[in-house]
C-alpha cells in the first residue's frame, strides 16, 4: 500500500465517522510515517513498510471504536498552539476558545498583570493559552488529578508559559483564601445520567465530564468558594453547557446578587461561557 492508497482508504473508512475525514486521514497517516502534509503531498507513491502498514490498520479499527485521533496523536491543537493530551485529560475542543479568548480580551483592558487562577486545569490549555497571551500575568493553575496536573506541567514548560504555576487542590479547597482578579475553570458540566448516552464517556475522563444531577454540582462548589476570592472588579468565566444558561445566572446571581452575569455564546449561537463581574467585595 502506497501513500495515495492508504490516504484514500483512510478517507473511506473514517467518512461516516469523521466531519473531516481527509484531515484525519492526513493527520493520522503522517503521524504513522512521520511525516508532514506537504510530504505526503509530494510522494504519493512512497511505500509503506509493513510494520507502518499494520499501525496504520489498528489505528483505523481504533478510530471506528470511538478512540480520539488526538490520543493517537498523543497531541492536539488549541487556540494558537498545539497541547500534548493523553486519556488523563480531554481532548481540547474549540468551543473553549471562547472562554479563552473572551477572558484575555477583558484581562487585556482590565488588568493585563493580574492574578488568575485556572481551576480543573486538564491539560492547561486555558491556563497556558492565557499565560502566553498575558506574559505579565501569573496564573495559579490547579486539578484534584496528579496525572492530569503532570500532563498540564508538561503543556507548560514545551511551550514555556514561565508565568503559569501548578498545585493540586479540589477546587479551591487547598489555597488559602486570596483575592484574583480572574477565576476561570471549565469543570464538569455533563449530566451524570445523560453521559452514559454518550460516546465521549467511552475513552475520555469521567473524572472531567461528570457534572453530577443536572451537571451542575461542580459549578455550585466552585462559585460558593469563590466567594473567598474575589474582590470588587474581579471576574469568574466558566464553561457551561449549551441548556445550562440560565440556571448558571440564577446561582451565580443568588451567590452574587450585585454582580453583573452575562451568559456568552459560541459560534453557533448557544450558551457557551458564563461571565460574572464582581461590583462589591463580599463582606
Amino acid at each position: 500500500m502506497n501513500v495515495q492508497q492508504a490516504l484514500q482508504h483512510a478517507q473511506q473508512t473514517l467518512n461516516p465517522i469523521s466531519g473531516n475525514a481527509h484531515y484525519a486521514a492526513r493527520r493520522l497517516l503522517g503521524h504513522i510515517l512521520n511525516q508532514d502534509a506537504t510530504w505526503l503531498h509530494l510522494h504519493p507513491d512512497a511505500e509503506l513498510a509493513p510494520e507502518q502498514h499494520l499501525a496504520f490498520q489498528d489505528a483505523l479499527t481504533r478510530l471506528q471504536d470511538g478512540y480520539p485521533l488526538a490520543y493517537i496523536l498523543g497531541e492536539w491543537g488549541f487556540y494558537q498552539w498545539d497541547f500534548v493530551v493523553n486519556e488523563h485529560v480531554l481532548v481540547p475542543r474549540p468551543e473553549t476558545e471562547v472562554l479563552v479568548e473572551q477572558a484575555v480580551q477583558w484581562a487585556q483592558i482590565h488588568y493585563p498583570a493580574g492574578h488568575f487562577v485556572d481551576i480543573g486545569t486538564g491539560s492547561g490549555i486555558i491556563a497556558v493559552s492565557v499565560g502566553l497571551l498575558l506574559p505579565q500575568a501569573s496564573v495559579l493553575a490547579l486539578d484534584v488529578s496528579p496525572t492530569t496536573l503532570a500532563v498540564a506541567t508538561l503543556n507548560a514548560e514545551r511551550l514555556k508559559a514561565n508565568n503559569v504555576q501548578f498545585q493540586q487542590s479540589d477546587l479551591l479547597a487547598e489555597i488559602p483564601p486570596q483575592p484574583f482578579d480572574m477565576i476561570l475553570a471549565n469543570l464538569p458540566y455533563i449530566d451524570s445520567d445523560e453521559l452514559q448516552t454518550l460516546a465521549v464517556s467511552h475513552y475520555e475522563p469521567a473524572l472531567a465530564l461528570d457534572g453530577g444531577p443536572a451537571g451542575m454540582i461542580l459549578i455550585e462548589r466552585l462559585l460558593k468558594q469563590s466567594v473567598d476570592y474575589i474582590q470588587a472588579g474581579s471576574t469568574i468565566w466558566l464553561e457551561i453547557g449549551i441548556e445550562q444558561g440560565r440556571a448558571v445566572q440564577n446561582l451565580a446571581q443568588s451567590i452574587f446578587p450585585h454582580a453583573q452575569v452575562d451568559i456568552l455564546h459560541d459560534l453557533t449561537n448557544r450558551d457557551r461561557v458564563a461571565k460574572i463581574v464582581i461590583q462589591e467585595t463580599p463582606s
